[in-house]
């Protein structure tokens, strides 16, 4: 019985998950009567960069929702105009982060702080 091992590259601080993943096909190896599944780390495609940014930006927006949600309206209602003002401003830059940095890339996003 052949002996099959996997091995899975480690990620270091030039090579983190921000920026790279696990190869999905591994690359077959043989060695000593034994085959080897490695798994190198690859860099992430712009498209799956953008994808991941997205996500966290859908992840921010959510937990920002229950601001504008109708159950909070009379806290909304409550606070002041500048506070009010401050949370639309950062949900709006949320949702234009792909527009903003469209030419940059995104690994150039600056996450807006929120209020």
């Amino acid at each position: 019985m052949m002996q099959v091992l996997r091995i899975c590259e480690a990620f270091d601080e030039e090579r983190t998950t921000a920026t790279h993943r696990q190869a999905d096909v591994p690359e077959e190896r043989t060695e000593g009567g034994r085959t080897i599944l490695f798994y190198p780390i690859v860099a992430l495609t712009t498209d799956e960069l953008w994808s991941r940014m997205r996500a966290e930006r859908d992840r921010l927006l959510l937990a920002s929702d229950r601001l504008s949600l109708a159950r909070w309206a009379d806290r909304w209602a409550t606070q002041s105009e500048g506070w009010r003002a401050d949370w639309t401003t950062y949900r709006q830059a949320l949702r234009d982060l792909p527009e903003t940095y469209a030419e940059a890339g995104p690994l150039a996003v600056t996450w807006p702080d929120p209020p």
